[in-house]
C-alpha cells in the first residue's frame, strides 16, 4: 500500500517492491517505478538535490556551494505570478 501525505511519499514504500504482483505489463511497471525513485529523491527528510542558482549579484553557483552542513538553510523562492512576491522582489 502506498501512504502519500502532502505530496510526500513515505520511507516505507521504497523498502520492497511497491508493484502489485498482478501488473503484467512490464513498460507501465517499469514507467511506475521510476516514478517513484524521482518521487523518493524528493521525499521529506532527504538530502536536497543539487541545482544551478543564480545570487544576487548574478554570480551562478551550485546550491550545494551555499549550504552549510549542520545548520539550518533557508531557500527563498519568488514568482512573477505571485503579487505578494512581486512586492518584495528586489529592484
Amino acid at each position: 500500500m502506498w501512504s502519500v501525505y502532502s505530496g510526500y511519499l513515505y520511507e516505507g514504500v521504497f523498502s520492497e517492491k511497491c508493484i502489485a504482483p498482478g501488473i503484467e505489463v512490464e513498460k507501465q511497471s517499469q514507467v511506475l517505478e521510476e516514478k517513484l525513485a524521482e518521487r523518493c529523491k524528493l521525499a521529506k527528510g532527504r538530502p536536497c538535490v543539487d541545482f544551478k542558482v543564480v545570487d544576487v549579484n548574478g554570480k551562478e553557483g551550485m546550491f550545494s556551494d551555499y549550504v552549510k552542513p549542520g545548520k539550518y538553510n533557508m531557500l527563498e523562492v519568488w514568482a512573477l505570478w505571485c503579487g505578494h512576491c512581486r512586492v518584495v522582489i528586489p529592484h
